[in-house]
């Protein structure tokens, strides 16, 4: 299907905001009025404060204007009022849905701040259809200070509000211990020009940006950036045409002695820089976005977008919200390198966020051949959450290369936030009421608290990186604020105010003209797929890659610490044992002592309880020749299951009766699993019994130990011949008619041999002087 009218409406609906309300000047007005502690209404004798907003939508001046100048079509316009209105409303519709879930997820707000929606129509069809949103906001002023109030309600300004006809706002207020609001202000909002309302990248600005971008030495970093080494095609390139009093608009095709071409078509590693200044000239090019692919659709680049929401510098001091950013850097830059990574080329984006890019040493890194990432290591070291689902979506972590390398640098995330030491500012830490950092980040777009910082990789396939150009609503340009060589932050961006005043355009261009480019002309360290296969094992990224599979990018880091540390540690016991099966599984006769060597270690740092008793076991199987590989395997995983059991599931050991167990029988995935928990615990009862009374002749036991194991023998054996008599039943007289109460006589065996099991490696294991078999947090 054509894509070409959805994308003309949406070029004509962003030619068409060229006005929006001015909030501001209201809100300063109103603000002044708080903090007079001579006015009736000042903000310490205020308890309530309400605010509502009534916008209605849309403007048909604007649309009659555009259908005027002939810029919206007839069979254009009634799709145009459709999309207009249904912007507005879902801008708004997202926005307060995502105010209220933000709010109720830190306790200062969850009980002091409430928004309501409603809406109705002057008229519900036609062309002259009109909508009024309204919206209302509740704070209750006692509680919260007046920064917090203001930087929640400048939430509601929207761009959408630009296909508004009208908005009003009404605040009123109530004193302490008075039943009744006091209205303090009515009146409508007042469209001003956009670039009246904040700073903005327009025509104005070109002859300054065009001295930076047109730089000799910025040719050289765009080339650096856009042609790397190992690669034969070139960084596809996305521009910032400048418009009069209007955003940039993206484009990708430039035109040039009457031609259109895309940019990264027309320009070549041997193209002149005077060619190239006369395309950056003739086309209003304000600004250049390097992507992570190149023109035939190979990765590149490795990006994380770390971009903080504005409402976090609302709501506190500009440098606290940068030391948070730093200390999440910090953090992430710590873990990598822990984990072999080279360490990544840092920028300020130029608005409020950082990126973070490395760069693949060649297209082999990380590809997608028929089908399938080239890492075999996702799919053979233990099947990963959901792998049936994954091989069967058309793109997933398994066969698209853009998708693996985002879930990739989510895991990497996913761990700093939850492993890593990332220290919050104390002001933000007591004023939102932080337990953990987790609820200071998000890894997707969609998740609904903006008051999170989000660390977005989710658009690999298509995510681009401001490349030293300036950002077209802030005009800072993006500079690199790391030294590639220690691979830390420069001392002196550890203030924002610094960072700001050396990302200003002319102090970059005045930088440019002393050839002050040592960090400027830095490239990107580069990774080789060796580095991927490391990062990719047990004791490093692949238990958090497995979590995130299995909870999704929203749902992964909203898990409480106790939750995520459980799901870690179950991948990682897991991932390790099937990690060692396999090595072993594939060993090819080399020097055994380096592989008993290398098992040892990762059992340690992955505080593996059974690490003698497994290398043992290899050492029977590889060394001394005296098991199958079936029978290793078949112990293995009696190991795995009785660290399991012990050290995360514990508490199935506290069973007592056979009631609970009426639960496990409601479906069959619940039940399948049962069946399956019995055969693993009855191999660890018949386990404790070979290794303690069979293998080990020096036990000595005592007489209640001996009465446990005669007593667990006799239940056992009167079970086993019982199953035995119903399974002859059930051969004897297949079309019985008593076949189910057969089958219901079968299920209750395997729960007594379930039960008496569990009894028995309690009583057992206390009786050991081992009380490993404690009820822990799952």
């Amino acid at each position: 299907m054509s894509s070409y009218f959805p994308n003309k409406l949406r070029y004509i609906i962003d030619a068409m905001q060229l006005e929006n309300f001015d909030f501001a000047s209201v809100l300063n007005e109103i603000k002044a009025l708080f903090q007079d502690k001579k006015s009736s209404f000042y903000w310490g004798k205020l308890g309530k404060l309400k605010v509502r907003f009534e916008i209605v939508t849309p403007d048909f001046d604007i649309i009659h204007h555009f259908y005027e100048k002939n810029e919206i079509k007839s069979h254009e316009l009634v799709a145009i009022v459709e999309k207009l209105q249904d912007s507005v409303k879902n801008a708004i519709t997202i926005m307060v849905n995502t105010l209220n879930y933000t709010t109720n997820q830190y306790i200062p707000f969850k009980y002091t701040v409430s928004t309501t929606r409603t809406e109705a129509f002057k008229e519900r069809r036609g062309i002259n259809s009109r909508r009024i949103d309204t919206i209302e906001l509740i704070f209750d002023t006692s509680r919260l200070t007046m920064k917090e109030v203001f930087a929640l309600v400048r939430w509601v300004s929207l761009d959408e509000y630009s296909f508004s006809k009208e908005i009003t706002i009404e605040v009123s207020c109530k004193h302490r211990r008075e039943p009744d609001y006091t209205t303090i202000i009515n009146q409508s909002l007042e469209k001003t020009a956009i670039s009246q309302l904040r700073p903005l990248l327009s025509t104005d600005d070109l002859e300054t940006v065009s001295k930076l971008l047109c730089h000799k030495y910025y040719y050289e970093l765009l080339k650096n950036h856009m042609f790397p080494e190992g690669f034969e095609s070139q960084a596809e390139i996305t521009l910032d045409i400048a418009k009069e009093e209007v955003f940039p608009q993206k484009r990708r095709t430039v035109s040039i002695d009457g031609s259109k071409m895309k940019f990264h078509q027309l320009l070549t590693e041997s193209t002149p820089i005077e060619t190239y200044q006369k395309i950056i000239n003739e086309n209003k090019i304000a600004g250049l976005y390097c992507s992570v692919k190149s023109a035939n659709d190979d990765l590149l680049y490795l990006l994380i977008d770390i971009d903080v929401p504005l409402i976090l510098y609302y709501m506190f001091p500009a440098q606290k919200v940068w030391e948070l950013t730093l200390n999440l850097i910090k953090a992430i830059s710590k873990i990598a390198s822990a984990f072999g990574l080279p360490s990544f080329k840092i920028s300020f984006s130029g608005a409020k966020g950082v990126h973070l890019l490395i760069g693949l040493e060649n297209p082999e890194v990380i590809t997608d051949i028929e089908k399938y990432v080239n890492i075999p290591e996702i799919q053979n070291i233990s099947p990963l959450p959901g792998i049936s689902t994954l091989k069967k979506e058309k793109i997933s972590t398994l066969n698209d290369k853009f998708k693996f390398a985002k879930s990739l640098l989510q895991s990497l995330l996913l761990y700093t936030v939850y492993k890593g030491d990332i220290e919050i500012p104390s002001e933000i830490r007591y004023v939102l009421k932080i337990s953990h950092p987790y609820q200071l980040f998000r890894l997707s777009p969609d998740s609904k608290n903006r008051l999170a910082i989000l660390l977005d990789c989710s658009s690999m396939s298509r995510g681009v990186f401001r490349l030293c150009s300036p950002h077209p609503i802030s005009k800072l340009v993006s500079i690199p604020i790391s030294n590639m060589t220690t691979g830390e932050i420069c001392e002196k961006y550890l203030e924002f105010e610094k960072v700001k005043k050396d990302a200003d355009i002319e102090c970059v261009i005045e930088r440019f003209e002393n050839d002050d480019m040592k960090l400027f002309l830095q490239k990107p360290h580069t990774i080789t797929r060796k580095h991927i296969q490391n990062l990719l094992t047990p004791d490093k990224l692949l238990p958090a890659f497995a979590t995130l599979l299995r909870f999704g990018t929203i749902y992964s880091i909203m898990r409480t610490p106790q939750s995520f540390s459980f799901w870690y540690r179950f991948y990682e016991q897991k991932f390790f044992y099937r990690y060692v099966e396999s090595l072993v599984e594939h060993y090819e006769n080399s020097d055994f002592t380096n592989l008993k060597s290398y098992i040892t270690d990762m059992a340690i740092r992955l505080d593996i309880d059974n690490k003698d008793r497994i290398i043992t076991l290899i050492e029977l199987y590889l060394f001394k020749k005296k098991i199958s590989f079936p029978l290793f395997k078949h112990k293995l995983s009696t190991l795995y299951y009785i660290e399991f059991f012990f050290s995360l599931k514990s508490e199935i050991f506290l069973i007592d009766n056979e009631e609970n167990l009426i639960e496990l029988f409601k479906n069959e995935m619940t039940f399948n699993n049962f069946l399956s928990q019995t055969q693993e615990i009855f191999n660890i009862a018949t386990d404790t019994l070979f290794r303690h009374i069979i293998l080990d002749h020096k036990t000595h036991l005592s007489k209640s130990q001996i009465d446990y194991i005669n007593n667990f023998y006799r239940r056992a054996e009167s079970l086993i011949d019982l199953a035995r008599f119903y399974l002859n039943d059930l051969q004897v007289d297949i079309a019985s008619s008593c076949r189910e109460e057969q089958l219901i006589k079968t299920i209750y065996f395997v729960s007594r041999l379930y039960v008496i099991s569990i009894e028995f490696i309690r009583e057992f294991y206390m009786l050991m002087g081992n009380p490993k078999v404690i009820k822990i947090w799952r």
